[in-house]
């Protein structure tokens, strides 16, 4: 199985927001909307998305971006790093490389642009997540209470230096 990353199309909205209802089914039929809100701010936050594709369908995204220092400041995180917003990839193509190829992107985009730092944060309880995180060397760090707001649960911040 030949699997392509490429940049984010306007025709790959539907596949992404199926994907996303699927990986995060707190959001359900909401997907589409927290997509096209979340597509409007591309641009002005230096925002790229990429797409794992296989077969000529978009099966993986990662949404990722550049700060300096990261926020917010209980991430206790200094300089610049590569922020891995959202990585989701569609259950069916799950624990076949994708994951890992999209990071391994990422990677790549932040030693282009002189950054040897990326993070990501994930749900605590995510152990999908987790288990992909042990296995492509990112490093568990700080638990963070009601991350995304209260009630929300806490969360783990990820690091990992891109590879030179």
């Amino acid at each position: 199985m030949q699997v392509k990353i490429r940049l984010y199309q306007d025709s790959d909205f539907k596949e992404y927001a199926a994907v996303l209802a699927q990986t995060w089914p707190r959001i359900g039929s909401d997907s589409e909307e927290i997509v096209r809100d979340r597509l409007k701010t591309l641009d002005e936050k230096g925002e790229q998305i990429w797409v794992a594709e296989v077969y000529g369908k978009a099966t993986g995204f990662m949404l990722i971006y550049f700060e300096n220092p990261p926020t917010p400041a209980e991430l206790e995180l200094k300089g610049e790093w590569l922020v891995i917003d959202w990585l989701d990839v569609h259950p069916d193509f799950q624990r076949k490389g994708f994951g890992t190829l999209l990071l391994k992107k990422a990677e790549e985009v932040a030693k282009n642009k002189n950054v040897s730092s990326i993070y990501t944060v994930t749900s605590v309880d995510d152990e999908k997540m987790l288990g992909f995180s042990e296995k492509n060397h990112l490093k568990l760090g700080k638990r963070i209470k009601d991350f995304w707001g209260a009630g929300t649960g806490d969360a783990f911040v990820l690091t990992k230096t891109a590879r030179t």
